[in-house]
Order: C-alpha cells, then sequence, then structure tokens
C-alpha cells in the first residue's frame, strides 16, 4: 500500500517512498510518484517571495514612468527650440532638464540612468571649469 508506513523502501535519489528525504528534510517526494520531487516551502518564504515580485513589478512600473517622462521632455524640447534663437538658452534649458531628469531618476529609483546623468552633469561642468 502506497504511503504506508510500514512499507518504506528507497527508491534511486536515496528519498523513501513514504514521504520523507533522508537528505535534508526539505525536499519530499509524492508519494504516487516518487521521481519527481515536491519542495516544501515555508509561509515567510512564500511571502518574501512574493514580495521579491511585487518589488519587481514596482521598479519596471517606475522605470516605464521615468521613460514617459524622458520622452515627453524629448517632445517638449523638439517643439519649443525652434523658437529659440540662440544656442545658449538651448544648453541652458538642457542644463536644467538634467537636473530635474537627475532629481526624477533618484525619486523612481533607476539607478543606473542616475549614475549615468551625474556623469554626464559632471563632464559638462568641467568642460565649463566650473568644477573644483
Amino acid at each position: 500500500m502506497i504511503g504506508d508506513p510500514k512499507d518504506r523502501h528507497e527508491n534511486s535519489s536515496g528519498s523513501v517512498a513514504d514521504g520523507t528525504d533522508s537528505s535534508n528534510g526539505r525536499e519530499v517526494t509524492h508519494p504516487e510518484y516518487p521521481e519527481l520531487p515536491e519542495v516544501v516551502t515555508t509561509d515567510a518564504e512564500k511571502i518574501k517571495e512574493l514580495e521579491e515580485e511585487v518589488q519587481a513589478a514596482r521598479d519596471g512600473k517606475n522605470e516605464i514612468i521615468f521613460y514617459f517622462f524622458l520622452f515627453l521632455m524629448i517632445i517638449i524640447d523638439m517643439l519649443g527650440f525652434q523658437y529659440l534663437n540662440g544656442a545658449i538658452e538651448k544648453f541652458l534649458i538642457v542644463l536644467l532638464e538634467l537636473v530635474l531628469l537627475i532629481g526624477m531618476a533618484r525619486q523612481f529609483g533607476v539607478e543606473w540612468v542616475e549614475v549615468h546623468l551625474v556623469s554626464l552633469f559632471k563632464a559638462i561642468l568641467s568642460r565649463l571649469g566650473r568644477e573644483k
């Protein structure tokens, strides 16, 4: 009879067919299908996995929102720069937008974009001779 405590025979993987595992107690085999292991998880592990999934979804959403604002700024620049005459005006607007994008990247948690924008900002300032 399957699952009978008296009938404790080991299969090829070393686990006992009645649902116990002799190696670490974490992986058990199904009594009807001893070749398919079942992973036993605790509630804390399930909660941790769900929290990681929620955090990944939230990070993805924040990154999409940041890209939307970046795209919107580019469109506004394309429409607005045709009315500006001087290159200095355009440069100052781009510099101001760069500061705003750094703040938005920090707020939305898009670290890799923040790193690139900060390095670009520092490069611009060093070219102007303003960085100490």
